[in-house]
């Protein structure tokens, strides 16, 4: 019975143990869950510091110019497994023009 309890029992315990790290804990995951809650909180219009304000500092920013003039996109991770990000483009006004919720 011990035997049964050593090399059955603790390694299921210490797998749970190590999932529940990756799925709960994880400070990556929580954030890209945090995302997904404040990106339910903006539109279309709203400004930079506006959007900011709800969602915090971007993972990362990317400039573009086109014929239309200069646009920022802020980019926010996603939870796991998602298809993509969180995008928001903002247009030479810094109004928040397009919002790509991720998938």
């Amino acid at each position: 019975m011990k035997q049964l309890f050593q090399y059955k029992v603790i390694p299921i315990l210490a797998l749970i143990t190590v999932a529940g790290y990756f799925v709960i804990l994880n400070p990556t995951i929580k954030q890209g869950q945090i995302n997904v809650e404040n990106s339910k909180s903006l539109v279309l219009g709203m400004s930079k510091e506006e959007v900011l304000k709800v969602m915090g500092p971007p993972n990362s920013i990317s400039e573009e110019t086109t014929q239309e003039g200069a646009t920022e996109t802020y980019y926010y991770q996603p939870p796991p497994f998602s298809s993509d990000g969180i995008f928001v483009e903002f247009d030479q006004h810094e109004q928040a023009t397009k919002i790509v919720y991720y998938e």
